[in-house]
């Protein structure tokens, strides 16, 4: 799966300046919470890409997200879907922000990970991320995913490098997902089973 915080699975086998904010590029909502902070949620339909290392194609696939970000908490909160060969999958992830990094863990089906990664912009609207998982346990234990993720005028745009413990790039995923509404993300979710 795709990561876009670097917070989600990988796939089983082993781009641009920003030209705007992210609060320009995307529809979002906030709210208001308790303490009150604002909480904002961005939605993402796109398509993504993977390679094998040598540049041959692997699959296409469908890519649905949802960034939660949730500043009295410190909290980014992920939903990354994928849809393969119709088959719909799903991780959720949590990250905790201080400053203009992040970290994190989630467990995929391969193992347990930890996650450390890069945020660029002003707070809470940042607009560009880099990050690093690796494996702690599991059959993939040793193997790091790399991600860079840009939001821009356009939308939200990915690319994921998996590489195992002996330093053998596996797969590259590219993906490149529009802004949409919470009404369009649900009724393509709903669609897919989700």
């Amino acid at each position: 799966m795709t990561l876009l915080l670097l917070l989600a699975c990988a796939p089983k086998d082993a781009d641009t300046a920003s030209d705007t904010a992210a609060e320009e590029t995307t529809d979002t909502t906030d709210d208001a919470t308790t303490d009150g902070s604002r909480v904002s949620t961005t939605w993402f339909i796109g398509t993504g890409e993977r390679s094998f290392a040598d540049a041959s194609p692997d699959v296409t696939y469908e890519l649905l997200y949802q960034r939660r970000l949730e500043p009295g908490s410190g909290q980014i909160i992920e939903d990354t879907y994928e849809v393969i060969d119709g088959a719909l999958t799903h991780q959720q992830v949590t990250a905790g922000v201080d400053g203009d990094t992040f970290t994190g863990a989630y467990t995929d089906e391969y193992g347990d990970l930890t996650v450390t990664g890069t945020l660029v912009g002003d707070p809470w609207t940042w607009f560009l991320w880099d990050a690093e998982a690796t494996y702690t346990s599991g059959e993939r234990e040793g193997a790091t995913l790399t991600a860079n993720v840009e939001l821009h005028s356009r939308g939200l745009a990915a690319e994921e490098t998996l590489t195992l413990s002996d330093g053998a790039e596996v797969h590259v995923d590219l993906a490149i997902a529009d802004p949409v509404d919470e009404a369009t993300f649900s009724a393509r979710l709903e669609k897919l089973g989700g």
